[in-house]
């Protein structure tokens, strides 16, 4: 059988020999670029042989929308918005994501917006350790969201050097960032909660807890309607 493989292959037209010969290169050299990007990422270095961009460019995070692991019609996504690893970026029904912010997703982990909810300009979240935002989320321009932090390496090293510790986000249905707030890795935002403009916020917020301060600091919680 496989002889006749063979011989039905050189058999064929020269023009289709070609084409299928140039097909099977592609699909090889895809495959190898594929395997040496991904050797690359697992000992922490890239090089020019996988034909990807790895540690020394993340890239433009310029997609197209069909890119990501969940993007509904309903979804806006404004001119100057960044995406990167689009593959675990999930959106959901309703969602805006506002002029120039940035959504770095990471390699592994996932970074989800529920539905409904308001991503402003200049926004930077960054999911190496996750980001789950709810339902009905507001958040405002320019706020960080973190999720990894350099470890100390000890006064020899540089601080950039430290092993990377991730810890996940999460913000639950109906809270909201105020702009220019920062939020730091292993947080939870409860549901309903307010976080003030230009809080940094270093610990868990109370569900319905209205925060402000560096580092943010209870003011009273919300009342009861």
């Amino acid at each position: 059988m496989e002889d006749m493989a063979i011989l039905n292959i050189k058999s064929l037209p020269d023009r289709l020999h070609r084409q299928l010969q140039a097909r099977a290169a592609k699909e090889y050299r895809s495959v190898a670029q594929e395997v040496v990007f991904l050797l690359d990422q697992a000992i922490g270095q890239e090089s020019p042989a996988s034909g990807r961009k790895g540690r020394g460019s993340h890239g433009s995070g310029q997609c197209s929308r069909h890119a990501l692991g969940r993007c509904p019609d309903s979804v806006v996504i404004e001119p100057g918005a960044l995406i990167f690893h689009p593959e675990n970026v999930f959106l959901d029904e309703g969602v805006y994501i506002g002029h120039n912010a940035m959504l770095k997703a990471y390699y592994k982990n996932q970074l989800m917006i529920g539905a409904r909810s308001w991503i402003g300009q200049g926004v930077f979240l960054h999911s190496a350790g996750g980001i789950s935002i709810g339902c009905d989320v507001g958040v405002g321009p320019h706020v960080c969201i973190l999720t990894s932090v350099h470890q100390d390496p000890g006064r020899a090293r540089p601080i950039m050097a430290g092993a990377i510790d991730v810890r996940p986000v999460v913000l639950e249905d109906g809270c909201d960032i105020g702009i220019n707030a920062t939020i730091l890795p292993g947080v939870t935002v409860g549901k309903g909660a307010q976080v003030g403009a230009g809080a940094v916020v270093t610990k868990n917020v109370s569900p319905f807890a209205i925060v402000a301060g560096n580092p943010a600091r209870l003011l009273r919680m919300r009342a009861k309607s």
